[in-house]
């Protein structure tokens, strides 16, 4: 369920912005891709 319409979009957008500038010190960057385990490779297209 999406309740990102309930904000107005200048709210929204500034706050996209905020998470966009912040994301890689909020999250942090891998150093490599994930690959799934054996048991998980069905879930995933090829």
């Amino acid at each position: 369920m999406t309740v990102g319409w309930l904000l107005p979009r200048p709210v929204r957008d500034a706050l996209y912005g905020v998470v966009a500038r912040n994301r890689l010190r909020w999250f942090g960057k891998r150093d490599v891709c994930y690959l799934p385990r054996a048991e998980e490779r069905d879930r995933f297209i090829a």
